[in-house]
């Protein structure tokens, strides 16, 4: 992993704004990250449960009344379909990297709050700003270092939106939820370019 380094022809008010508006990306990115993770628990589990309860039901039917051979081979399907669901859901752990997409959110969300305080409170003493820049990178590279892995794809989406950048079936979608688009990146910051936390670096 390489280390931030930076540059040197940007002052520490830049260096610091382009790494709030990243942790921003990187909180937005995985609390949706997260939030994926748990619908896909959720729609298992239920599938789970009404599988479970056909196959339930139709044992008990089979007990006690003389059904066909393919009533027999569809609850046995069933069962099966319901066992490979189960370990699906165990396989995948999503419940688990719901918890770690949260974590690193919060550590993200952690630190874009200490960079806007150091920002703001540090704004017209370059010296000591500058001096706060080595332990804010030194935090940010331990929180990339041991953030999960999120889908480039969520990422990408991210990015998007935090531009204010939406397909036409996206501005539909967030028209009739009466959502308008995500305000994250503050005034004054440079938008986000290439997504270097995907690949755990800050340029």
């Amino acid at each position: 992993m390489r280390k931030m380094s930076p540059e040197q022809d940007r002052s520490p008010e830049q260096i610091l704004a382009e790494w709030q508006s990243r942790a921003a990306l990187a909180v937005f990115s995985y609390n949706r990250a997260a939030s994926r993770c748990r619908a896909w628990d959720t729609r298992l589990g239920g599938l789970i449960a009404v599988l479970s309860a056909i196959v339930g039901t139709s044992v008990f039917a089979t007990l006690e009344n003389d059904v066909s051979t393919a009533a027999r081979i569809a609850v046995g399907l069933t069962s099966v379909a319901a066992a490979v669901v189960a370990g699906v859901q165990a396989f995948a752990t999503f419940s688990k990297r719901a918890y770690e997409y949260e974590r690193a959110a919060r550590t993200f969300a952690a630190l874009r709050r200490e960079i806007e305080e150091a920002r703001w409170l540090l704004h017209g003493d370059p010296e000591t700003l500058t001096a706060r820049v080595p332990m804010l990178r030194t935090k940010l590279d331990d929180a990339a270092r041991d953030a999960p892995n999120a889908p480039p794809r969520i990422w990408n989406r991210a990015r998007r939106e935090m531009k204010g950048e939406f397909t036409r079936t996206e501005r539909l979608a967030r028209g009739i939820r009466g959502l308008p688009p995500p305000s994250v990146l503050g005034a004054g910051e440079p938008e986000i370019g290439e997504s270097d936390l995907l690949k755990h670096r800050y340029n």
